[in-house]
């Protein structure tokens, strides 16, 4: 009976070790598990901004900018929208071009919602300019797309880095007015101008009529619909581009511009349902691809096609 109970308690030690030593190699990370950590701890670190005036909301980075008596700018970002990334890439670019004052703090649109009702957001790629007191002095929706837009529109820093001394009056306002047409003057929502009017011109910019779609598609041009909306940013900015580079479409190409909001039959015809879309025809004007969001110059419309 002794040596059966002695010869049992043996096993179980065995046993039992063996579990230890199973728990211990299973707590221990092999290589891949490893990797996968590194890898999370990379995606995380490039995710935090490095910029002295440029940084990721948070209501302690408000305060702290706040505090050390810095002139703030809130940038409501979407990252599927391409003039938000547009004018993203800008100011990381030339971060280094903001003044010393000046601090610009990105919010989320899709997950900050507690900061989109704080400061009554309704939209994105929108530009809030704040007091000292962290009151909303004006905002800019979808007209910004580089560091001297934003500038342009944030009188404050402009009035500081001018003069120590200028006595606080409607400048300011006027300032802003000023730069807001000149880029108004520049990002120009006028009908494009007609086939007639481009002889001299390569390629044509036509406003879309079933007329112009089937004289391109005689002629056997290549064919692409631009979906506008004259309250979307990005899509001013691309129809700007198009008419002062105009001679740099292709011969052979034709950009026919559709109106979103009006040309509901042409949104059908082709299945469209988000304007600054570009949708590329073939010689029986059947779709071959689209793009959307990413479109912002005469090259990139060539790039996509």
């Amino acid at each position: 009976m002794k040596k059966t109970l002695s010869l049992l308690l043996l096993t179980t030690t065995v046993a039992l070790a063996g579990c230890n030593s199973s728990l211990e190699e299973n707590n221990t990370p092999n290589a891949e598990q490893t990797a996968t950590t590194q890898q999370v701890e990379t995606i995380m670190e490039t995710a935090v901004m490095d910029f002295d005036n440029y940084a990721n909301y948070s209501d302690q980075a408000l305060q702290t900018a706040l505090n050390d008596g810095k002139n703030v700018v809130l940038f409501v970002h979407n990252t599927w929208c391409g003039s938000c990334n547009l004018l993203d890439g800008n100011i990381k670019k030339d971060a280094s071009l903001l003044p010393d004052e000046a601090m610009i703090l990105k919010i989320d649109y899709a997950t900050q919602k507690d900061v989109m009702k704080k400061f009554d957001v309704d939209t994105y790629h929108t530009l809030i300019y704040l007091d000292a007191d962290g009151k909303e002095t004006s905002r800019v929706k979808g007209t910004t797309f580089t560091i001297d837009d934003v500038l342009n529109d944030w009188p404050v820093v402009e009035e500081a880095q001018t003069t120590q001394d200028a006595v606080q009056d409607t400048s300011a306002t006027t300032t802003q007015e000023v730069a807001t047409t000149k880029k108004m003057e520049t990002i120009s929502t006028e009908t494009p101008t007609t086939s007639d009017d481009m002889m001299e011109q390569k390629g044509e910019y036509v406003v879309y009529s079933k007329a112009a779609l089937n004289e391109a598609l005689w002629a056997q041009k290549d064919v692409v619909l631009f979906v506008h909306n004259k309250g979307c940013g990005s899509c001013n900015l691309l129809d700007g581009n198009i008419k002062k580079d105009l001679s740099l479409l292709p011969e052979n190409m034709t950009v026919l511009k559709v109106d979103y909001s009006t040309q509901k039959d042409v949104m059908k015809e082709f299945n469209i349902d988000s304007y600054h879309t570009l949708v590329y025809l073939d010689a029986n004007g059947k779709e071959i691809s689209r793009v959307k969001g990413i479109t912002f110059t005469v090259n990139d419309i060539i790039a996509s096609k």
